[in-house]
């Protein structure tokens, strides 16, 4: 723990103090004395501060581990719930369960339900027990999700750690070790001292990057007619779905703007924009996650209407996820226009194939960065979710 050692460090320092303090007291030098002691207080009042702060971060660590903890049985309860049920009562019980899970998948949680007359939220059970594809996209879209927060909670927020330079300071945790060396040895500890009270001890500088804020997301979801094919069990076309309503999701809970474009040949196109996405109607989501457009695959149209969303205010500073499962030409005009518009609006694109077979080809041409989701595995997917 580096509160714990800067605590140690301090009552270190304390005790060095004190001895130097007594040491000129003995030689005469009341000011020299005063001064010590007056160090002495602070270096006390700095090691105090420290083991209250490593006491109050254990006490942190202790509370979040227990609520992950609690998050974990209740997870399992649900899992035991839904087993439960459909021994007691059989599949029909245990459907109405998965349906509520379900609906949550779609932006309708317990308060959300609340807040819907029961005949609209009845029409939408109806809507998702009814329609195997809705549940395929749900239950990988829950997956992801999962796998998202899963690896969210083991991520670690640390403080800038490059080393860049050496400065002149007095924050114990940068300074060299050869500067420390000296406070462990008599004939050079009155200097270390010295220099600690003066702020001239040789540190690391440290730098590292700040992140900007989460801007607003657009997903370009493949919705041609080879999206149909079959992909380990789940058809190309849901494993985009449920990418793409992972991602509202996500866009849901971070307070961020969302718009999916669903595209075909260029004259197919169908576009679902969410502001603030806390107030989607679950009617449109269902609508976007069930639009097919089947028929050929054209980029350029896509592509351009994402340009024309980050135009508006809504969705400035956005990114764009591309799904797709194939190839596609783009002129070398278009092409050019996108990146110069890319440059200039400093947005990113992300590329994402569906299907082992996929091409990259063009995709690569426009995109920041690929990713693939194979069949049988969504780790990559899940990557993407995670890093927006």
């Amino acid at each position: 723990d580096t509160a714990r050692e800067e605590a140690e460090l301090q009552r270190q320092m304390m005790e060095s103090f004190l001895n130097a303090a007594k040491q000129a007291q003995q030689a005469g030098d009341t000011a020299k004395a005063q001064e010590m002691k007056k160090k002495a207080q602070q270096a006390k009042r700095q090691a105090q501060k420290a083991s209250q702060q490593a006491e109050k971060s254990q006490q942190q660590a202790e509370e979040l581990g227990a609520k992950l903890e609690a998050l974990g049985r209740e997870a399992a309860q649900s899992a035991s719930v839904i087993r439960a049920m459909k021994t007691a009562f059989g599949e029909e019980a245990a459907e109405q369960a998965e349906t509520a899970q379900a609906l949550i998948q779609y932006g309708l949680g317990p308060g959300e339900q609340k807040t819907m007359p029961p005949e609209k939220r009845m029409e939408l059970a109806e809507i998702l027990r009814g329609s195997g594809k809705l549940r395929k996209v749900s239950e990988l879209a829950g997956r992801m999700k999962a796998m998202a927060a899963k690896k969210r909670r083991n991520r670690t927020h640390q403080p800038p750690t490059e080393v860049v330079d050496v400065e002149m300071g007095a924050d114990l945790s940068r300074i060299l070790p050869s500067e420390l060396a000296q406070l462990r040895c008599p004939s050079t500890r009155m200097d270390f001292l010295r220099r600690f009270s003066e702020g001239q001890l040789m540190q690391r500088k440290l730098e590292g990057k700040e992140t900007e804020g989460k801007g607003p997301i657009i997903a370009c979801v493949d919705s041609s007619g080879s999206m149909a094919e079959n992909m380990g069990g789940h058809s190309r076309e849901e494993w985009s779905k449920a990418l793409c309503l992972a991602l509202f999701d996500i866009a849901r809970k971070q307070r961020r703007a969302f718009a999916a474009i669903l595209f075909g040949s260029a004259s197919q196109i169908v576009s679902f924009e969410f502001p603030k996405p806390k107030r989607a109607k679950p009617q449109d989501v269902l609508d976007m996650v069930t639009r097919f457009l089947s028929g050929g695959t054209n980029f350029e149209r896509p592509l351009q209407e994402a340009l024309n969303l980050l135009q508006r205010s809504a969705f400035k500073k956005g990114d764009v996820i591309f799904i797709t499962d194939g190839q596609c030409s783009v002129s070398n005009d278009f092409l050019e226009r996108f990146q110069k518009v890319k440059t200039e609006k400093e947005f990113h694109v992300i590329g994402v194939l569906i299907g082992s077979d996929a091409s990259d080809g063009t995709l690569s041409l426009f995109s920041d960065r690929l990713a693939t989701v194979v069949q049988g595995s969504d780790d990559e997917a899940v990557n993407i979710v995670l890093e927006l």
